[in-house]
């Protein structure tokens, strides 16, 4: 097999597409078999215990476990100090079912690569990240499991294209998904249960799709974003310490269709300017359940706030000419909408039940239009700011 092996290396052969090398039946160490398999070959690694391995300038290379195949630090003669598995300067490779387990740094670090794909993978007790990637155009983490890390599950910068897909992560030392500078990365249906810190980290990424993703128990953020034309869409974000989320920086993003419950802090906080909220809910926040802040010009559309316990929709002094539109705020433990900006547009809204004022206003400029307030604590229209127009509204109560 060995003789075999080098002639394919050196003939450049297709067939080496189809060579298959066994560990340990064959090589003893999945290293060994790296070093001596050409491109394209299959390495397939049956139940073990196997010391950290690197690939290097390889291309088309795939390691399958077949069975329980561990990768760890913990192998007698080992150097413990060592990431499980480094990927450098390849293309095309694919790590499959491999487990990696008590490991003093990262689990899988690959950086100057391209293609990556890590598929059905478990990751358990790891010092640092159980994924970390950095400029590595087009990977793809599928169906990952992911418990008890230092860091991050899975810390991908600089990596264009990339993919993250019905991937679990439990029990994380920072975040869940810390991503960076990765254009129009796709992350969706994966599920994040307990980090320390936000669960969804994203930062100067624009482009991006977030989709059906279950965020629980994050110790800050459920969200938290940053870049461009981003879309966040059928997400839902539970009991966050902080924001479910949080839009940090930017412009043109959109969020639809989202829920946002029990909360510790804002269920939906938008900073940078014109981004779109469309049909979200937030439920049972701890401060107000939607915040327009930043430099202005947002959009909002048929949000419902439930339950808050400050406003249900507080527009931030500076976040000028926002426009909100058929929104609901039901109960608010403070305003149902509460408006501290200029040049705004509001229309067909609704507050019930709110426990201070359905509407309160305190700044001018702005425009009313067949809104509606009920049940309110105390005005159902408070206006402070003056030199605001009112058209076809319908509150029992005003101080005008």
């Amino acid at each position: 097999m060995r003789l075999l092996l080098a002639l394919l290396v050196l003939a450049g052969s297709a067939a080496a597409q189809d060579v298959v090398v066994k560990v340990p039946q064959e090589f003893d160490t999945i290293q060994e078999a790296i070093d001596n398999a050409p491109d394209g070959a299959e390495i397939r690694v049956s139940s073990g215990t196997y010391a950290a391995f690197t690939i290097f300038e390889r291309s088309g290379l795939t390691v399958r476990a077949k069975g329980k195949a561990v990768v760890t630090n913990e192998v007698l003669g080992a150097d413990g100090d060592l990431d499980a598995i480094t990927v450098s300067s390849s293309s095309n490779i694919t790590l499959s079912k491999l487990r990696v387990e008590n490991v003093v740094r990262h689990g899988v670090n690959a950086s100057s690569s391209s293609n990556l794909v890590l598929e059905k993978m478990r990751f358990a007790d790891i010092g640092n990240h159980a994924v970390t990637v950095s400029t590595s155009a087009g990977a793809r983490f599928e169906k990952l499991r992911v418990e008890r890390t230092g860091e991050a599950g899975i810390d991908i910068s600089i990596s264009g294209n990339a993919q993250i897909l019905k991937c679990r992560l439990d029990d994380l030392g920072t975040s869940g998904l810390s991503i960076a500078t990765c254009g129009s990365i796709l992350v969706e249906k994966n599920r994040i249960d307990g980090t320390t810190g936000d669960a969804v980290s994203c930062s100067n990424s624009d482009g991006g799709m977030y989709l059906k993703n279950r965020i629980k128990n994050a110790g800050e953020d459920a969200f938290a974003v940053g870049g461009n034309d981003i879309l966040l869409e059928k997400n839902v974000a539970i009991e966050p310490d902080d924001d479910g989320y949080h839009v940090v920086e930017g412009t043109g993003n959109m969020l639809m269709r989202n829920k946002a419950i029990r909360t510790g802090f804002r269920g939906f906080y938008l900073e940078g300017s014109g981004q779109t909220l469309d049909r979200n809910v937030a439920n049972k926040s701890e401060d107000d359940a939607f915040v327009c802040a930043g430099t202005g010009g947002h959009e909002l559309t048929m949000n419902k706030a439930t339950r808050p316990a400050f406003d249900g929709f507080w527009v931030f002094d500076g976040s000028d000419g926002c426009t909100l539109v058929d929104n609901k705020a039901a109960k608010a433990g403070d305003d149902g909408f509460d408006v501290q900006s200029s040049n705004g547009d509001f229309q067909g809204n609704r507050s019930s039940g709110a426990t201070n004022h359905g509407f309160e206003v305190n700044a001018s400029l702005n425009t009313f239009t067949e809104n509606r307030a009920r049940g309110s604590g105390g005005f159902d229209l408070f206006d402070d700011g003056g030199f605001n127009a009112y058209v076809d509204n319908t509150f029992a109560t005003s101080n005008l």
